[in-house]
C-alpha cells in the first residue's frame, strides 16, 4: 500500500507528463486554445512553487483535458477517473497550504 507521499508523487508526475503533452504538441495545444483561453503550466526547476501552479493549472482545466483526450485528432494521455481527479485535488489542497505558509514567510524575509 502507498504512502501519502508516494501518492502524491505518482499524482505530480502523472500531471507533469499530461500538461508536458499539451504544452509540445502542436495539435493538442492547438484543440486545447479552442476550449479555454488558458494554456498548460509546467513547472519551472529553479521555482519552489511550481509544482503548485502546475496542479491548480490542471485541476482548473481537468475538463478540458479529458476532452482532448476523447478527440481523436489528439494524442493526450489523461486519467478522467473520478479517483484520479479526487487525488488531484487532495495534492493541489496540500500545496497551497505549503505555497500560503512559503509566501508569508517571503512576505517576513524569512527562509524556509
Amino acid at each position: 500500500m502507498m504512502n501519502r507521499d508516494q501518492r502524491m508523487s505518482i499524482t505530480l508526475e502523472y500531471v507533469q507528463k499530461t500538461m508536458n503533452q499539451c504544452r509540445k504538441r502542436l495539435k493538442n495545444r492547438a484543440t486545447l486554445r479552442s476550449l479555454t483561453d488558458l494554456s498548460p503550466t509546467i513547472p519551472n526547476d529553479t521555482r519552489w512553487l511550481g509544482m503548485a501552479d502546475m496542479i491548480q493549472r490542471f485541476n482548473t482545466i481537468k475538463n478540458e483535458l479529458v476532452s482532448l483526450f476523447e478527440d481523436e485528432n489528439t494524442n493526450l494521455d489523461v486519467d478522467g477517473s473520478i479517483c484520479f481527479q479526487r487525488q488531484a485535488l487532495s495534492v493541489e489542497k496540500q500545496l497551497t497550504k505549503f505555497k500560503v505558509s512559503a509566501c508569508e514567510l517571503q512576505k517576513q524575509d524569512r527562509t524556509l
